[in-house]
């Protein structure tokens, strides 16, 4: 099972970052995505890039269409990358702003390795336009489908078509007619803030489509772990989450280690001046806790002084983290070189990092077929 990583710009981390200097200034030249980093393994299969995000650097966009993205994004050449439309960015629109032919002429000026159809989501607040939606979905999905047969090596990627829907019979009719269109790669869509059971419905009822058939079929937007047996289970090919992200957007639980989680001491960027020197003081307790010169109860009793509402709804918390230092039991490269700042939740340059060591420690547990006991709360039918 193939993990695509989906791609921001501001997803990336300089090289000349020294968490211990108090004051540090970026320079662009420097920076470096998760794929550029000396991980012993890369933790990822590929790129998920949107069509939408590439094109909101318009002083970038003729460097995409000269040179493809990956030379633009320095990505090596043997890692695989997925191009989509971006169609949660549009989801209010009554029709995509995306044309099917012209869209096939982008995915080919950047160079995709895999790309699918161009796809509008159908969610509950959409519900209304449903066969409409769904009908512009598969409309794309043929057009498309027959330009590219026409001559695949021209285009140079793989084409797959977008499988939407509302519930498990139309994801299978849908998919049914998708397949019956001669697409060998199907991407099922639109589940992102659906419930996990829904998309394991969805997965049992298509199954028999693909089963046993030289398809791929890829999830997009879903990395939970109650998930991931299921997709094994009903033989998804490839998914792609942003589940770096979690590092940052989620309060706590977001430093993990094998299946345990940890979250991360909050030291705010201060805002103003008489806030700066109680802040630099936490920032010192940190080298001293570092160094051992310095106790985690009195350290958090410092941190309590500058930060004091959060400090109480997640004090437990931060002593667990401080006293058992899971950094420690960690050779990634994130916490070899940054040590117990992985743990320092504080701006991109920290945040970006945990987030990437979260990554690697995803790959090494999918890659290992672990499970946890959060996947157990999903019910796994047996397909027929």
């Amino acid at each position: 099972m193939k993990f695509f990583l989906p791609f921001w710009f501001s997803d990336h981390v300089y090289d000349s970052y020294n968490p211990w200097e108090y004051e540090w200034r970026p320079e662009r030249a420097q920076r470096k995505f998760v794929w550029q980093l000396p991980w012993p393994r890369l933790p990822i299969d590929g790129i998920l890039i949107s069509r939408s995000n590439i094109e909101k650097t318009k002083s970038r966009l003729q460097e995409f269409n000269d040179k493809g993205i990956y030379e633009t994004l320095g990505i090596p050449g043997h890692l695989p990358t997925f191009g989509d439309c971006g169609a949660w960015g549009y989801i209010r629109d009554r029709n995509p702003p995306y044309q099917p032919e012209e869209t096939l002429e982008f995915y080919r000026r950047m160079k995709f390795t895999y790309a699918c159809t161009v796809d509008h989501i159908i969610l509950p607040e959409t519900f209304p336009q449903r066969y409409e939606r769904l009908e512009i979905t598969l409309r794309n999905a043929q057009i498309m489908a027959d330009e590219w047969k026409s001559d695949p090596a021209f285009y140079g990627f793989q084409l797959a078509g977008v499988v939407q829907g509302w519930d498990p019979q139309s994801y299978y009719e849908s998919a049914k007619k998708i397949l019956d269109m001669g697409f060998k790669f199907i991407a099922l869509g639109g589940q992102s803030r659906a419930p996990s059971a829904f998309t394991v419905d969805i997965l049992r009822r298509c199954y028999p489509l693909w089963k046993d058939k030289d398809v791929k079929v890829h999830i997009f937007g879903l990395g939970r772990w109650n998930l991931f047996d299921a997709f094994r289970r009903y033989g998804v090919y490839s998914f792609d989450n942003a589940y770096h992200r979690r590092a940052w957007l989620s309060l706590s639980h977001n430093y993990e280690i094998e299946a345990e989680r940890y979250t991360a001491i909050r030291i705010p960027v201060a805002k103003e001046p008489h806030e700066r020197k109680m802040e630099r003081r936490v920032l010192e307790r940190v080298r001293e806790l570092n160094d051992g010169k310095t106790s985690v109860s009195s350290f958090l009793k410092t941190l309590r002084g500058y930060d004091p509402q959060r400090y109480e709804m997640l004090a437990q918390e931060y002593e667990r983290t401080l006293v058992e230092r899971p950094w420690k039991r960690c050779d990634c490269i994130i916490c070899k070189t940054i040590g117990v700042h992985v743990v320092v939740f504080r701006s991109n340059e920290r945040n970006m990092r945990r987030g990437f060591h979260n990554l690697w420690n995803l790959y090494q547990r999918l890659e290992s077929g672990q499970s946890t006991s959060e996947e157990k709360q999903v019910m796994l039918p047996v397909a027929q």
